[in-house]
């Protein structure tokens, strides 16, 4: 069922050919960068920031270039998930990498503010897991950091193939769709 995310556009109907073509290749060189910066920062702990330029660009061409997210909602998921992790960091320092923020906010130009929520929240759903796994392993304790990427990432990757199915479905879940 995702696949029809690169055939029908919500507003204009089917997309065929070139339109169809470029969102499928728009989305495949976002997951690769995405894979990319999960595997370094799962390493180093640290997010490239030329990979994150590089990221986005497809990001901000994706606009001109295939159906997606309106303006307003890519500048809303700029912001969306990446300033409140900042201003977490504010309060609490060290608790997110500058890149697990910058990351986010490329990926909200890339999906919008109700793709990018969901991806955070998917991101945190991967954290909380990864972090109950270093507990139980006795591998670090309460004060512990773990590269947040590869969770960030995850969620980012779920969103952009699922995010819009598992919006409705939640929507409807709650019966407000």
């Amino acid at each position: 069922q995702w696949m029809q995310n690169y055939a029908v556009d919500k507003d204009k109907g089917p997309i065929f050919g070139v339109a169809a073509v470029m969102t499928a290749k728009a989305d495949a060189i976002n997951t690769v960068f995405t894979g990319a910066k999960a595997l370094i920062d799962a390493d180093t702990m640290t997010i490239p920031d030329g990979l994150l330029v590089a990221l986005a660009v497809p990001a901000v061409a994706s606009y001109f270039v295939m159906p997606g997210p309106g303006l307003a909602a890519r500048a809303i998921g700029f912001f969306a998930v990446s300033l409140p992790m900042l201003l977490l960091t504010l309060l609490i320092p060290d608790c997110f990498g500058g890149g697990d923020i910058k990351l986010m906010a490329v990926c909200g130009l890339l999906l919008g503010w109700q793709r990018i929520l969901l991806a955070g929240f998917l991101g945190l759903l991967f954290g909380l897991a990864a972090a109950v796994r270093l507990l139980v392993r006795r591998r670090g304790g309460r004060h512990s950091h773990f590269p947040f990427g590869p969770c960030l990432a995850g969620g980012v990757f779920l969103s952009l193939l699922w995010g819009d199915v598992m919006i409705r479905w939640y929507l409807a879940f709650c019966g407000i769709l």
